[in-house]
C-alpha cells in the first residue's frame, strides 16, 4: 500500500484496519486530522507489534518537520505517529497538516503544557510499545532493529542517545545508583502499554515529569528496565524544554521521591556518595582559590 504525502511518497506495508472514521463533535474547537479520520487504525501483531510515536509540540515550525519525517520513513513499517500540539500560532499546524495521510492521530488545542499533552497521548496510543520524541528531537532508523528484541511485555527498553551540541553518545545500562543521579533519556526509552493503565506523567512537574516517572516506575517489580546497546535519537540538547532546567518543584521533592520510592540501602549509598562527592568538590575549590591568592 502507499499513501501520498503531499511531497513525499510513503510506501508501507503496516496493517491497516478500515475502520468507522471519526467523527468530529460538534461545537468542538479543537482541529484534528490523520490516519483515523480517514477510516484507518493500525494494529500490531504477535511478530510485528505496534509502536506508537508520541510528539508534543508547541510553536515549532522550525524543527518539527525533521522530527515528523524521522519517524514516517523509519524501515520497520508498524508504527503509529501521534502529534499533540498545544495551539501553535508559528505554522506548525500548517506543517502538521502537510503531512496529515502520514500521520495517524494529531490535534491542535490549548493546552497546560507539555506533560498534559503526553498524557493526552497516552489516551489516544493504540501501540503495544509507547515511545516520546521531542518536536526538535530525531529518530535514528532503528525500530527495525529493535522490534524483535522486545520480548518481554513488561519491559522497559531502552538504549542510546547522541547529544550534538556536545557531540556526545550518551546511554549505557542504569543501575538504581545512576537513576538515582541522572535521568534515562525519554527519547532512548520504549514503554510497553500495560504500564500506562498503572502511570501517568505528573503534571506538577513542568519540565522533569519523564525523570520523576521513570523514578516510579524503575521501582516498580512488575515492570524490568533492559538495556540495548542500541543508537535511538539525536537529542537536541541546546534550546530544548528539558535541557533548561526549569523545574524547580522537581529539585526540591527529588530527595522525598528517591527517599519514597528506591529501597533504604539503595538511598542510603546515593546520600552518602552524593555527601562526598559535594565535600570533594568544596575541598577542591577551597584549595583552587587559595593557589590563586597565592599566585596573585
Amino acid at each position: 500500500m502507499t499513501f501520498l504525502c503531499k511531497n513525499a511518497e510513503y510506501s508501507t506495508t503496516r496493517r491497516l484496519l478500515a475502520t468507522e472514521p471519526f467523527n468530529r463533535v460538534p461545537g468542538d474547537a479543537a482541529v484534528k486530522g490523520g490516519l483515523r479520520f480517514l477510516g484507518f487504525e493500525k494494529a500490531g501483531t504477535a511478530g510485528k507489534p505496534l509502536f506508537s510515536v508520541i510528539m508534543a509540540v508547541f510553536n515549532s515550525s522550525a524543527v518539527l518537520e525533521h522530527a515528523i519525517r524521522s519517524v514516517i520513513y523509519q524501515d520497520y513499517d508498524n508504527v503509529e505517529l501521534i502529534i499533540i500540539d498545544g495551539g501553535s500560532t508559528d505554522g506548525s499546524v500548517e506543517l502538521i497538516r502537510k503531512y496529515d495521510e502520514c500521520i495517524d492521530y494529531w490535534v491542535s488545542e490549548p493546552d497546560d503544557g507539555i506533560y498534559y499533552a503526553l498524557n493526552k497521548g497516552i489516551e489516544a496510543a493504540k501501540g503495544d510499545w509507547l515511545y516520546f520524541l521531542g518536536s526538535d528531537d530525531v529518530m535514528l532508523n532503528c525500530l527495525h532493529q529493535l522490534a524483535c528484541r522486545f520480548v518481554d511485555p513488561n519491559g522497559v527498553y531502552y538504549g542510546d542517545v547522541y547529544y550534538p551540541a556536545r557531540h556526545k553518545l550518551f546511554g549505557g545500562e542504569f543501575s538504581a545508583y545512576r537513576v538515582m543521579n541522572c535521568q534515562i533519556p525519554h527519547q532512548a526509552t520504549f514503554y510497553p502499554k500495560q504500564l500506562f493503565l498503572r502511570y501517568k506523567f505528573d503534571t506538577r512537574y513542568i519540565s522533569a515529569s519523564d525523570y520523576a516517572f521513570n523514578i516510579v516506575c524503575y521501582n516498580d517489580k512488575d515492570f524490568k528496565y533492559r538495556y540495548l546497546p542500541v543508537l535511538v535519537a539525536v537529542y537536541e540538547d541546546t534550546s530544548g524544554f528539558s535541557t533548561q532546567d526549569l523545574d524547580k518543584r522537581f529539585h526540591e521533592e527529588k530527595n522525598d521521591l528517591l527517599r519514597k520510592y528506591f529501597s533504604r540501602s539503595d538511598y542510603r549509598t546515593y546520600a552518602i556518595r552524593t555527601f562526598i562527592k559535594g565535600f570533594d568538590r568544596y575541598f577542591v575549590r577551597k584549595i583552587f582559590n587559595l593557589f590563586k591568592k597565592k599566585a596573585v
